[in-house]
């Protein structure tokens, strides 16, 4: 779950808030894989993907098709790190 506090849109000089009534919702849900390894070593690598399960995005009606569909976070992330002496 995730949920945007503040956004703003600037484009050609002006901002405008994101999450309006026709714009970006502020709630989101997803659904996160994971996948590690760990070496001997104590290096870990490890690539994480999340896709989106809502539409973030409240289009009005009379807008163009394009605006209608249906947008959708997804997130991909991958991770390098280094496990120090362990008891």
């Amino acid at each position: 779950m995730r949920t945007g506090l503040f956004g703003k849109i600037k484009s050609q000089g002006q901002s405008e808030d994101v999450f309006q009534d026709e714009g970006f919702k502020n709630f989101d849900l997803g659904l996160n894989s994971l996948a590690g390894v760990q070496l001997t070593s104590g290096l870990t690598f490890s690539i994480n993907y999340t896709p989106g399960l809502s539409n973030i995005y409240n289009g009005a009606e009379d807008l163009e098709d394009m605006i209608k569909m249906k947008w959708k976070n997804t997130v991909v992330g991958f991770s390098v790190g280094y496990m120090f002496a362990r008891k």
